[in-house]
């Protein structure tokens, strides 16, 4: 019996140092990555600006400007992944302790998810501009519409500097241009506070993007994608919900994957969760926050 035990243990052991082995791996990879890419996503900001100036010049000068922030929307989604897996692969001790420190700056819940709706507009309007016909009204005209919403994407949205005191003209524009979204944000989220593009803001916008992405990409367009963060007790939530086409629900390539791999993120913080259910064709993600987490009890 004992040498069973003995042998339970070592192959426990040789787990754990396989998977400390591959952590470590998966930290220099993302290391590397994150070094090689660099700036590569601003200068791509900025050139859009410039080029932006001459957008209706001529054809292939227009086709440009798409390709490039077709580029930029892919480096967006690489940097934000590979600074997801440094999270990831980070020792729990060590991410806990950058978590509860990273309490103070501009950073908001509002700010986060404006980052998040920016990116996520960017890969459908860029990368999967079809999925766009599934919330248009029929007889729309949609290479006019889309060209019309790409412009004014580029115009107004892609070249901002979103800041604290700014994030507020996304949602007005998605509103005035693209008006899919039911927005609830209480002013619960205020108190939270943490720095851009630090511990906390990188998680949040790695979860929240994705999940913003997956309902966009499974809506059937019947109804409005609804995004609520609000509090209660001793926890914030984040909730999700999509109508969909039941006929292809679990037939779309990829469908939960993401959330899976989310749900896992959102165990690396204190008493924090994520669950999901269906009822009358319609999805819902929820996201819970221990308030612990944000270094409040009440």
């Amino acid at each position: 019996m004992s040498e069973k035990t003995e042998q339970m243990s070592a192959n426990v052991q040789k787990l754990l140092e396989k998977e400390k082995a591959n952590k470590q791996m998966l930290s220099f990879l993302t290391h590397t990555l994150n070094n090689s890419l660099g700036t590569a996503p601003e200068i791509l900001r900025q050139t859009i600006y410039l080029l932006n100036r001459e957008y209706e010049k001529e054809i292939a000068h227009y086709k440009a400007i798409k390709n490039i922030l077709s580029l930029l929307t892919t480096f967006s989604i690489i940097e934000n992944l590979i600074q997801t897996v440094k999270q990831y692969t980070t020792e729990p001790e060590i991410f806990q302790l950058s978590w509860q420190q990273d309490n103070q700056g501009e950073g908001s819940i509002d700010l986060v998810i404006a980052f998040a709706l920016r990116q996520t507009l960017g890969r459908i309007f860029f990368q999967s501009s079809r999925k766009l016909k599934t919330f248009l009204p029929e007889n729309t005209e949609f290479s006019q519409y889309l060209k019309q919403l790409q412009h004014a994407f580029m115009e107004e949205i892609i070249v901002l500097e979103l800041n604290s005191q700014n994030y507020d003209k996304i949602l007005t524009w998605i509103k005035q241009h693209f008006d899919i979204f039911v927005f609830d944000f209480e002013a619960a989220s205020k108190k939270i506070h943490f720095g851009i593009n630090s511990t906390r803001f990188i998680f949040l916008f790695s979860t929240l993007s994705e999940v913003i992405f997956n309902a966009l990409k499974y809506s059937d367009g019947q109804n409005k994608i609804q995004l609520v963060w609000g509090s209660k007790e001793d926890e914030y939530y984040f909730t999700c919900t999509n109508s969909f086409n039941p006929k292809l629900r679990y037939k779309e390539q990829g469908s939960q994957k993401g959330l899976e791999f989310i749900g896992k993120l959102i165990t690396m913080l204190k008493e924090s969760r994520l669950t999901y259910r269906e009822e009358n064709h319609k999805f819902m993600v929820k996201i819970t926050f221990s308030k612990v987490n944000f270094e409040e009890t009440t």
